[in-house]
């Protein structure tokens, strides 16, 4: 759900960049348009097409509104739409999508078992995955639009409790992204955090001969095939989420931080 917005909201923001070119809109006619969204013909049947059913399809329907009926959320989104049409892609980070880079301003900011709980929703998602997007997602090759496509599905097929934690989780990190400061780690913390993974990723090799490939394979992802980077990847973040909570929180902001 979260990359099925970020696409939605991309794809939107091409429309005003090209549709609104000559009228120019303004930020608050951006805002009410974002907030009209979800009451579009035929936005119900979409996210019905990608799996969500019954309590499940009412609560992404919910959070569609919530997300792009919030004034901060909304107004950040649109801040970046203008910027698109201004051509100013850096601002606008447009190759993310517009809601994504603002959900990852807010991904520092959760409680310490708020972004446990975002990323084992994220391993969810990659376990449910074939090797190849698997592969091409830790290679950072999959097109977007499949990202959005395969995330959705699969989160409507979580549980309903699971998805409504999910999504509580997701808003509020998309309300601190609006509204604080992106989170600022030091560069010592950065590197010795970087140490501590790679000495868990060694340590966990070393107990598992079976691993010792993926540990391989992750260390030169973009020359390994997609079913050895899909094993890699799944490895890392198995390492990661296994270390004690301390330290897996510290590596959980590097990474939340540094995306």
């Amino acid at each position: 759900m979260r990359r099925f917005l970020a696409s939605l909201i991309f794809a939107f923001g091409l429309v005003a960049q090209t549709g609104f070119a000559q009228e120019g809109p303004s930020k608050a006619e951006i805002v009410r348009i974002l907030g009209e969204i979800p009451t579009l013909p035929g936005m119900r049947e979409s996210i019905e097409q990608s799996g969500y059913a019954g309590e499940n399809l009412d609560l992404a329907m919910a959070q569609m509104k919530r997300m792009l009926g919030d004034r901060q959320i909304a107004n950040h989104i649109a801040e970046r739409i203008l910027a698109a049409g201004r051509g100013d892609w850096q601002n606008a980070q447009a190759a993310q999508g517009l809601l994504q880079p603002l959900l990852d301003l807010g991904m520092g900011h959760l409680a310490p078992r708020e972004l446990v709980y975002f990323f084992k929703v994220e391993q969810v998602v990659v376990e449910a995955l074939g090797k190849r997007d698997c592969g091409l997602i830790f290679k950072n090759r999959l097109p977007a639009n499949e990202v959005a496509r395969r995330t959705a599905e699969t989160a409507g097929r979580l549980n309903t409790p699971a998805l409504k934690e999910y999504y509580r989780i997701q808003y509020k990190a998309a309300k601190l992204g609006a509204t604080r400061a992106p989170k600022q780690l030091s560069p010592a913390m950065q590197e010795r955090v970087s140490e501590e993974i790679a000495a868990a990723l060694r340590a966990a090799a070393e107990a598992d001969p079976t691993a010792e490939a993926a540990l391989a394979a992750f260390e030169r992802l973009e020359s390994v095939s997609n079913a050895q980077a899909c094993a890699a990847g799944k490895f890392f973040l198995d390492v990661v989420m296994k270390m004690e909570p301390k330290a897996r929180h510290e590596a959980l902001l590097v990474l939340s931080v540094s995306e």
